[in-house]
């Protein structure tokens, strides 16, 4: 056991850390919260490309990502537990963008869809009577 309480382990001339356990063993931080980073960087979490790289919880607990602390952070919260949600929750006025594709902040009103406008922003809009009348015919075709 190395007891560092009150320590660091540090290295010299900017050079990385390693800790690498004997074959297939895992790394295990066990703490209520791992840093990751310094306030002068993005934090990464990466694979050495010689495999997936798995983030799990040490127990029945959600996994929850957040930058600053929590402080003012967005959030990406992942439940525990079969069939369990993934909710996406920005900062502020912050969006969310999943694939080029920004989506509006709030929900919309009873019967609004998700429109584009062909350059990546969704927003919600009330379809207009024209394209609810021309569903309900195109259905009436095809389902009799």
């Amino acid at each position: 056991n190395l007891d560092v309480n009150g320590n660091a382990i540090v290295s010299t001339s900017n050079a990385d850390v390693a800790i690498i356990p004997n074959g297939t063993g895992d790394v295990n931080l066990s703490a209520d919260t791992v840093q990751v980073g310094d306030a002068g960087a993005a934090a990464k979490i990466v694979s050495n490309g010689a495999g997936a790289l798995t983030v799990t919880t040490g127990g029945a607990a959600d996994l929850i990502l957040n930058t600053n602390e929590g402080t003012d952070s967005g959030t990406i919260t992942i439940t525990d537990g079969a069939n369990g949600n993934i909710t996406i929750t920005p900062n502020g006025s912050g969006t969310i963008t999943i694939d080029a594709l920004t989506f509006p902040a709030g929900d919309g009103t009873s019967g609004q869809v998700l429109q584009t406008d062909g350059s990546g922003t969704l927003s919600f809009t009330t379809p207009s009577s024209g394209i609810t009348t021309g569903k309900a015919i195109a259905m009436a075709i095809v389902f009799g």
